[in-house]
């Protein structure tokens, strides 16, 4: 299991580069005391271009758990759930950007995962607290 961080910073890693990862980066920013170590994409060099533009390093999705005190999942919805349940499995905390899995059989094995470490795992919802649309 992650150890919870002994100073006021906080590592967060990233699985993704493209759109969602780049909003969670910009946010990221916006917190004092949250860096950004490592970036973790589909081709290593896209890893290491983003990720030398957040001060953090490009490195494979599986070296992710010894970078960080938690993880972003901003890749592509499909690979959510195996990414997410690989973090956990380590004992590093997830937030998975929407949806959080693709199947019903993968959000219960994100669920699965989280309870059976004793890690926290949710979703990015920004609309949580915005009115419906009536359309």
């Amino acid at each position: 299991m992650a150890t919870p961080p002994t100073t006021s910073t906080i590592k967060v890693a990233l699985a993704g580069a493209g759109w969602a990862g780049q909003v969670h980066t910009l946010a990221a920013a916006a917190v004092p005391g949250i860096t950004i170590p490592a970036v973790a994409t589909r081709s290593l060099e896209s890893a290491r271009a983003f990720a030398e533009l957040v001060g953090g390093e490009g490195v494979g999705i599986e070296e992710l758990p010894a970078a960080a005190d938690a993880v972003v999942v901003a890749t592509p919805p499909t690979s959510h759930a195996d990414i997410a349940v690989a973090m956990l499995e380590r004992g590093v905390p997830v937030l998975v950007e929407k949806p959080l899995a693709c199947t019903l059989a993968e959000a219960d094995a994100i669920v699965d995962a989280a309870q059976r470490n004793g890690v926290a795992a949710c979703y990015a919802e920004n609309l949580l607290f915005a009115p419906a649309l009536d359309l």
